[in-house]
């Protein structure tokens, strides 16, 4: 009877230290799946408030700039690094000088703020009918025939 006992605690004693190690295994792949679940929706929530739009009139004689309008709810960096220009779909790694046009200039491109790119020289200029694709670090873009 005792030897039975026994035996019944080592059962019920490793039958817990399997369930202990199923729960903490499980424990671990629900918490990094919902981490990342969480980044995954902090970053769609900022591309669904960011939107850009590129604004050249396409029958201007300005061709040194090209023009883009924040008209999203986020405020975005305007630097070379978070803004990229492709032109017929090659990288335009000239354009250098960003400012904002109608702005309160403080260092922000913010909703309804208009964004200028220039310095467009040698192989990066555009002409009229040319493909230009303009995106923010968020992985929003807006293409516009120019």
């Amino acid at each position: 009877m005792a030897g039975e006992a026994i035996s019944q605690a080592i059962f019920f004693i490793s039958s817990m230290l399997v369930a202990l190690i199923v729960v903490v295994a499980l424990f671990t792949a629900v918490s990094s799946l919902s981490e990342s679940y969480a980044a995954k929706n902090i970053q769609t929530s900022e591309q669904l408030r960011t939107n850009v739009e590129i604004v050249n009139d396409a029958l201007g004689t300005d061709k040194e700039y090209i023009y883009v309008l924040n008209n999203g709810l986020t405020s975005l960096s305007y630097t070379n690094r978070n803004v990229v220009v492709f032109i017929n779909g090659k990288f335009s790694s000239e354009l250098t000088d960003n400012d904002i046009v109608n702005g309160n200039y403080n260092g922000i491109w913010e909703p309804n703020e208009l964004l200028q790119i220039g310095n467009i020289t040698g192989n990066a200029s555009y002409t009229s009918g040319d493909l230009v694709q303009v995106m923010v670090s968020s992985g929003v873009y807006d293409t516009k025939q120019l």
